[in-house]
């Protein structure tokens, strides 16, 4: 379906593939269907720059409407998922963010839950923009025709940053048992 429409654009399809990601992204469709439809849709590498962007574009989008929503709401809707969010998520900066990027919650309810907690913008986008990578490369490459060294490039970094985020939650868990 997403490929017929794509042919209908035409020269337009890129943007039409960007809105459409980012529209059924922020509604809860995974992401990792959507990057690996653009591979498909582009090739590995406007696919990959394409869910990549059309990533961002989401999470700000849905950063926004968190703010916009408030604590309450998202959580009403985020459920556990928000505690797991904020256990994470020990300080409104970078590494936090990125660490979210790494947990298994919805990218959906990361984006809504990180607005509705006030997470500042800056620190945001910059671990999102990093958090986003691994996952974009995996996915958008696995769509399109890509040589089997540039998967294992991918599936390289995926390894490296789970385990950037095991070593970064192992050192947090004793700063959390004395605050505790």
């Amino acid at each position: 379906m997403l490929t017929d429409l794509l042919a209908l654009a035409g020269p337009w399809a890129p943007v039409v593939y960007v809105i459409a990601f980012t529209a059924v992204v922020m509604v809860g469709v995974p992401r990792s269907a959507m990057t690996l439809a653009g591979g498909l849709a582009f090739g590995p590498v406007l696919g990959i720059a394409l869910a990549y962007g059309a990533s961002l574009i989401a999470a700000v989008l849905a950063l926004l409407v968190g703010r916009a929503l408030g604590q309450e709401a998202v959580e009403r809707r985020a459920g556990p998922r928000l505690r797991r969010v904020q256990s994470a998520l020990q300080s409104h900066s970078f590494r936090g963010v990125l660490l979210t990027r790494m947990t298994p919650v919805p990218f959906a309810i990361v984006n809504y839950s990180l607005g509705a907690l006030g997470v500042r913008t800056r620190p945001y986008v910059l671990g999102t923009a990093v958090g986003l990578v691994p996952g974009a490369i995996a996915f958008g490459s696995a769509g399109g025709s890509v040589a089997a060294g540039q998967f294992q490039w991918a599936l390289a970094i995926v390894a490296v940053l789970g385990l950037a985020w095991l070593v970064a939650r192992r050192r947090a868990e004793p700063a959390q048992r004395h605050t505790a």
